[in-house]
């Protein structure tokens, strides 16, 4: 399993921090981690995180997801 597979099961509780996360499969700082798992993944730690560890393949799935986000702040 890789780092970025353990990572991503690691982010799915939300009581552990991120850059605790990122220590705890191998990576030296949180900006490395984040940086080598939205390569990965293709979003951050955190939005993989808020989207209960899934991503969205279709782009327009995805703008669509951040637009209702940004919306449902507004209520």
């Amino acid at each position: 399993q890789s780092r970025v597979d353990s990572a991503a099961q690691l982010l799915l509780d939300p009581s552990l921090a991120i850059k605790d996360i990122a220590k705890r499969v191998g990576f030296p700082d949180v900006r490395y981690f984040t940086t080598v798992f939205r390569r990965a993944t293709g979003i951050p730690p955190a939005a993989f995180r808020e989207k209960g560890g899934t991503r969205f393949d279709d782009p327009m799935r995805d703008r669509a997801y951040r637009e209702s986000r940004r919306t449902a702040g507004k209520r």
